[in-house]
């Protein structure tokens, strides 16, 4: 979807998709108002950090990450961040990790090297070609800011509610990408006004229909990180769409599918679901 719109920089991308589901957002803080007033320093302090050091950065790397390259070729390697996680809860947060997520964490890392590794090449290659590529430079980048991302996730609802710090997260995405957005644009010496009048009934149309996928996937996140003991866990079940998301980029976009792909992605599969038992 995000090759589907070529005049939207990545920020806007982000930033307007929210926007159209803020109504949900601001119903949620209405209907909390009391227990907002409560909130600790610590929660809204964890929330700025997360909100300013995560998004901008990630939201960048990401999108242009998959404009160029294959997404079947980079969404993998997003497979990472279950077991960043489980490096920064076992450092962080004192939750272990058991024999079988170890064993799925092997199982990841040979789905990203046998991915990359071509007939007639050398062992290392795969390594240096992922050290190489700019695009998995950077969602290799976005894998380890995620994870610590996630860890301050948990730690923000534990001072609060899954529901609350969705709302509050949000809204503080919306600002911080609006802001990033303004700043490219008046960089390029554009307007900002006219920039915006540029995006056609239908984009704002499939920006909502993004807003809600992404608002949804993030409640979703959010509660099970506050219900749940293990944040690897939650991430390695969240991330099972990245195998579902590969698959449809070959799909949709006509990328090269042959039985390497298919093999590698069942390895990420199974890692994933192995950290998840």
């Amino acid at each position: 979807m995000v090759r589907n719109f070529p005049k939207l920089n990545t920020f806007r991308l982000n930033w307007i998709s929210f926007l159209l589901v803020s109504p949900l957002f601001i119903g949620i803080i209405a209907r909390n108002v009391q227990n907002i007033s409560h909130l600790s320093a610590a929660f809204w302090i964890t929330l700025v950090v997360v909100v300013v050091g995560f998004y901008p950065i990630v939201t960048y790397l990401f999108f242009n990450s998959i404009r160029k390259k294959d997404l079947s070729d980079v969404l993998p390697l997003l497979g990472l961040v279950p077991i960043f996680t489980a490096v920064f809860g076992w450092l962080l947060l004192n939750q272990n990790v058991s024999f079988t997520a170890l064993i799925g964490i092997l199982f990841i890392c040979l789905s990203i090297y046998f991915l990359n590794f071509k007939n007639k090449t050398a062992w290392y290659d795969p390594i240096t070609k992922l050290v190489k590529s700019r695009a998995s430079q950077s969602m290799l980048i976005v894998s380890l800011m995620t994870a610590v991302a996630v860890i301050g996730d948990k730690y923000a609802i534990e001072k609060s509610t899954a529901s609350i710090y969705f709302a509050f997260n949000s809204i503080g995405a919306i600002l911080v990408l609006f802001l990033c957005d303004f700043v490219v644009v008046k960089y390029n010496k554009k307007n900002f006004v006219k920039e915006l009048k540029r995006i056609s009934s239908k984009e704002y149309a499939a920006l909502v229909l993004l807003g809600i996928v992404f608002a949804a996937t993030q409640i979703i996140s959010f509660y099970a990180l506050y219900k749940a003991s293990s944040t690897s866990y939650v991430v390695a079940v969240r991330n099972t769409n990245i195998v579902f998301a590969s698959l449809l980029a070959l799909v949709i976009y006509k990328e090269k599918v042959n039985r390497h792909k298919l093999t590698c992605y069942g390895l990420s599969a199974i890692g994933i679901v192995m950290i998840a038992i």
